[in-house]
Parts: C-alpha cells; sequence; structure tokens
C-alpha cells in the first residue's frame, strides 16, 4: 500500500532532528501535527504515521481535512488508507462525494482502489459518470483512471468494468514502469489493456533500469 522505505524514513529522520523530543513514534507524530509550527513539520509528521499510526491517530488525521496547504489533505487520506485500510470506506466515500473536495477527490479514489470495499461501488459508479468526458481525456495524470478500474477488478464489478472501458485509453501516459505496476493489481486485464493501449508489457521487469521509470 503505502509503506515507507529507507531513504522515506531517512529523511523524515533529518527533517526533524534538530527536535530534542524526536522519537520515532506515534506520539511524536501526532504532537507534530498538533503543534503545526510549519506546513513541513505537519506533512512528514502525517507521512511517518503510515509507518507507526495505529487507529489512535484517525481523529488526528481525519481533521486535516480542513488543512489550508492541499499536499498535507492529500497525504492525510493515503495514511488513513494505510492505518485503517477497508474499514475506513464510508470516509473515503465521503469525501468523493463531496462538492468542496477538490483535487483530494482523487486521493479518495486512490485510498478506495488501494483498500475499499464494496461499500463505495455506488460513489465510484457515480463519480466515473459525472466525469465521464473529463477522465477521457489522454493529456492527464491517470490516477483516477488507475484507481477506479482497480478497485472495479478487485470487486468483481465486470459489468461496469466493460461500460467503462474508456478508461483505459488514458493510460497510455504510464511509464512502462508504472503500467507494469498497473497490471500486477489487475492480472485479468492485462491482455486486454495490452491490445486497447497496443502496448506489451513484460511481466519481469529488470530492477534498476532507469529507462523504465
Amino acid at each position: 500500500m503505502f509503506l515507507l522505505d529507507a531513504s522515506n524514513k531517512a529523511t523524515i529522520s533529518e527533517h526533524f532532528r534538530r527536535n530534542k523530543a524526536f522519537s520515532w513514534s506515534e506520539e511524536f507524530f501526532l504532537s507534530a501535527i498538533d503543534a503545526d509550527k510549519s506546513k513541513y513539520d505537519v506533512l512528514w509528521a502525517v507521512i511517518a504515521l503510515r509507518d507507526c499510526g495505529t487507529r489512535k491517530s484517525l481523529p488526528a488525521l481525519k481533521a486535516l481535512s480542513k488543512y489550508p496547504k492541499q499536499d498535507v489533505r492529500d497525504s492525510a487520506v493515503l495514511t488513513i488508507a494505510q492505518i485503517a485500510g477497508a474499514a475506513e470506506t464510508p470516509y473515503f466515500v465521503q469525501i468523493l462525494e463531496d462538492p468542496l473536495s477538490g483535487r483530494n477527490k482523487v486521493y479518495a479514489l486512490w485510498a478506495i482502489g488501494v483498500s475499499g470495499d464494496e461499500r463505495a461501488l455506488a460513489s465510484v459508479e457515480q463519480y466515473v459518470r459525472k466525469n465521464k468526458k473529463k477522465l477521457q481525456t489522454e493529456d492527464l495524470d491517470p490516477r483516477a483512471q488507475e484507481e477506479v478500474l482497480a478497485f472495479l477488478y478487485r470487486v468483481d464489478a465486470s459489468s461496469l468494468l466493460q461500460e467503462f472501458s474508456f478508461l483505459v485509453p488514458p493510460l497510455a501516459r504510464l511509464t512502462p514502469l508504472a503500467l507494469h505496476n498497473f497490471l500486477q493489481r489487475v492480472p485479468g486485464m492485462r491482455a486486454s489493456i495490452e491490445a486497447e493501449l497496443g502496448k506489451f508489457v513484460p511481466a519481469e521487469i529488470p530492477k534498476n533500469d532507469s529507462s523504465l521509470a
């Protein structure tokens, strides 16, 4: 899901190194969010909670839905997904249906695509129908299309997958590595997506091949 690697942890630790109270703990990162000394304190604390946060962190993360900086709001949604998974499907649906949530809708879709359950199906369907024209655009980041397709595949909504096949062409914007990673999530759709895009994606991609990034 949204796990941190050693590099992420090193970056976060470096950011907080001057804080004498620093420890890699849920308590410290919640205190950093509460203190709100800078946007970056809050942002890095939110991301760190993907590693050490528990359901205890959820109220503080949800409170950030009104934070003035978009990247903090977006990151909080993904951290909630990492901590709570499908249990927070109603919260992700709430964001998706909120007419004031703006770009946060894509992050709600991302959370649903990774961890949401069938309770999100009606809202995802409504979102696609309402935004069909925008989702057919092939010159934008196709994150929303990826997550809708991954979610519908995971909950076995085969009729909607067929109806919403117009979500596939925008995936052509993905890098080879990103497309490979997406197809790993929807193995049963590999052949049809490759045919639609006119691309063959190897099942195995060599590591450290910068040409694929």
